[in-house]
C-alpha cells in the first residue's frame, strides 16, 4: 500500500497525527512532509484512518493488487465468459 499527499489540500489541521504520529511527518507549519511514501504492512491500518480522518482529503491511499487477487480476477473473467447458443426457432419445433 501507498499513499500520496497533496501538499495543495493540506491546510495544517494536523488530525492524520493522532493515529499515525511515527510515520506521518510535519514540517514547521504543520503540513505534511511526504509527497509520494510506501506504507509498510504494520502500519498500514493506522494510515489509512489517519486519511479518512484528514478534513481536506489530502491523503489519498494507494492499494496495489497482489497476485492473488489479480489470478482470482482473470478466472472470474473467464467464468462470466460463455458462448451463446442459439436458440431453437419456435415455428419449426410445431
Amino acid at each position: 500500500m501507498k499513499i500520496k499527499v497533496h501538499p495543495s489540500l493540506c491546510d495544517g489541521h494536523r488530525e492524520c497525527r493522532r493515529f499515525a504520529p511515527d510515520f506521518l511527518i510535519l514540517d514547521d507549519d504543520g503540513h505534511l512532509e511526504l509527497r509520494l511514501a510506501e506504507v509498510p504492512p504494520e502500519l498500514q491500518h493506522a494510515v489509512v484512518l489517519a486519511a479518512e480522518t484528514c478534513p481536506t482529503d489530502a491523503i489519498t491511499v494507494i492499494h496495489e493488487l497482489d497476485d492473488r487477487e489479480s489470478e482470482h480476477d482473470d478466472v472470474n473473467q473467464d467464468d462470466q465468459t460463455e458462448p451463446i447458443r442459439e436458440q431453437p426457432n419456435q415455428r419449426e419445433s410445431r
